[in-house]
C-alpha cells in the first residue's frame, strides 16, 4: 500500500472531515469533487477511532462507553459513502476502507 501511495501521490488528498457533523463531510466531499472533477474518486479510506479508556480489561467497559465506541468507530463513519458516493461510482476502482486506529496503554 505504502508503494501504491508514493507512485500515486499526485491523486492522494488528505481531507479531515468530522464523522459526526454532517456539514463537514459535505463540505469534504465537494472540496474533493472540486480537486478532482470528472475523473472521480478510486478510494474512499475513513480512519476514525475512539477507545473508552476504562482500567482493567475489556469486562469493566460501561456499556455507554461501549456504545460510544461503536458510534463513533462503525456507524459514524459510514456517513461518509453517501457523500462520496458519486464520485466514488465515476471513479475506476470503487473501494471503501475503512480504519480504526485503536491505542490503548498496557498495564505498567
Amino acid at each position: 500500500m505504502a508503494s501504491y501511495l508514493i507512485t500515486a501521490a499526485h491523486r492522494v488528498i488528505p481531507i479531515l472531515a468530522w464523522v459526526d457533523d454532517t456539514e463537514s463531510v459535505q463540505k469534504a466531499a465537494k472540496d474533493v469533487e472540486a480537486k478532482l472533477g470528472a475523473q472521480g474518486l478510486d478510494v474512499l479510506v475513513n480512519n476514525a477511532g475512539v477507545w473508552a479508556f476504562c482500567p482493567g480489561d475489556t469486562k469493566t467497559v460501561p456499556p455507554e462507553q461501549m456504545a460510544l465506541m461503536l458510534d463513533v468507530n462503525v456507524i459514524r463513519p459510514l456517513r461518509m459513502i453517501p457523500a462520496f458516493l458519486p464520485l466514488l461510482e465515476a471513479g475506476n476502482q470503487k473501494k471503501v476502507i475503512h480504519l480504526y486506529v485503536l491505542v490503548r496503554a498496557a498495564p505498567a
